[in-house]
């Protein structure tokens, strides 16, 4: 709407017209992505003043999963590991993946020795280093792949953490009681979901990053669950 007159700006004509679907991904963010195609140095971008409105109202739905350590991996003395890290798969159901991915439960716990434990989203599969093992699909109805096999990252924000003390389990969930969760939950903030880039080639990453606070190795492992909005 300009000065009070409405303004067009696309129609669509699809009504008895296609044999399919016309829209696969109705659930698609307001995003932009900035990329460097030269040689020249970094740039940034602004982004501001984006709308969506829905006249039925909103609830965010999708499907939940979960995935664990099947067994404990060691953590050297004053160490620092990313232990556990999960990425949106290149393509889902033969699209692209379009889906929107909300971390959820975290438990991590620790055999020996006390340690600090944290959330980092990373911006790129780039900023995490991994070893010989391949990303392992979670399930065919899940669009997430997860990787144990990690040894550094660099450029993550951190969204959540704790403290586990030895031979017990920490989480960022309250509820071990039958509490409600805590209000602080990383899926409830609204900018922490982790997307695949505009080519579906290269997702962001949640990973679980673990520190041993003693001189005295460990053995730790995390169980996390997500919510798969599509």
């Amino acid at each position: 709407v300009h000065e009070n007159e409405f303004v067009y700006a696309h129609t669509f004509y699809n009504s008895n017209v296609l044999a399919n679907v016309y829209m696969s991904t109705p659930n698609l963010p307001v995003r932009c992505e900035i990329k460097n195609t030269g040689t020249t140095g970094g740039a940034y971008m602004d982004q501001i003043c984006s709308t969506v409105m829905s006249e039925g109202g909103y609830v965010e739905a999708g499907q939940d999963w979960a995935v664990h350590t099947a067994n404990l991996i060691a953590l050297s003395a004053n160490a620092t590991k990313p232990l556990m890290a999960i990425r949106l798969k290149n393509t889902f159901r033969t699209y692209k993946n379009r889906m929107i991915v909300r971390m959820g439960g975290i438990n991590v716990f620790s055999d020996g020795q006390n340690i600090n434990w944290y959330l980092v989203k990373l911006p790129s599969v780039a900023n995490l280093t991994a070893n010989a093992q391949a990303w392992t699909a979670v399930n065919n109805n899940s669009g997430i792949e997860y990787n144990i096999d990690l040894t550094a990252y660099t450029d993550g924000e951190e969204i959540d953490g704790g403290f586990v003390a030895a031979s017990t389990t920490g989480g960022s969930v309250n509820n071990k009681t039958g509490g409600a969760p805590a209000s602080n939950q990383p899926s409830s903030a609204k900018k922490n979901y982790i997307v695949q880039n505009f080519d579906s080639s290269n997702s962001e990453i949640f990973c679980i990053v673990v520190k041993n606070l003693t001189s005295s190795s460990t053995n730790v492992g995390t169980a996390i669950q997500w919510r798969e909005i599509y």
